[in-house]
C-alpha cells in the first residue's frame, strides 16, 4: 500500500511543478533563495515555501528551509489560493533573513539548508 501511495505522489509531483515567486541570488553567487508555491496537488496548494538551491538550480519538493500555510489550514485543505507572504533577504553569503506573516501556520522551519543559516522574523 505504501509503495502505491509513493508512486501516485511521485506522478502527482511530476504533473505539478513548483511556481517560482522570487529567486534571489546570494552575494557570492553560490546559492539562490527561492520562494515558490504549487497551484495544484492536495496538501501543497495553499502553502508558501522557501528553499536554498545551488545558483541557477531547480526547486524540488519538499522545500528545504521553510514552509507555511494560512493560520487556519482550511484554505490548504480546500485548495484555495491563499498563501502567506514570505520575504527573503541575504544578510551575507551564508545567511538569510526570512520574514513571514504573523499568524501564518509554520509547517516546517529549519535553522540551515545547504550551509546557509536562516534567521526568522514574524511580521504584522
Amino acid at each position: 500500500m505504501l509503495i502505491v501511495a509513493g508512486v501516485l505522489m511521485n506522478r502527482s509531483l511530476a504533473r505539478c511543478p513548483p511556481a517560482v515567486e522570487t529567486r534571489i541570488v546570494a552575494p557570492d553567487s553560490s546559492h539562490d533563495a527561492v520562494v515558490f508555491h504549487f497551484e495544484c496537488g492536495f496538501g501543497r496548494s495553499g502553502t508558501s515555501n522557501l528553499s536554498i538551491v545551488p545558483a541557477g538550480g531547480t526547486v524540488v519538493y519538499p522545500p528545504n528551509l521553510f514552509s507555511a500555510m494560512d493560520s487556519s489550514g482550511v484554505n490548504l485543505l480546500l485548495g484555495r489560493e491563499v498563501r502567506p507572504v514570505i520575504d527573503v533577504a541575504w544578510e551575507g553569503p551564508g545567511a538569510v533573513l526570512v520574514r513571514y506573516q504573523a499568524g501564518a501556520r509554520v509547517v516546517m522551519r529549519n535553522v540551515e539548508a545547504r550551509g546557509v543559516k536562516a534567521r526568522y522574523e514574524e511580521r504584522e
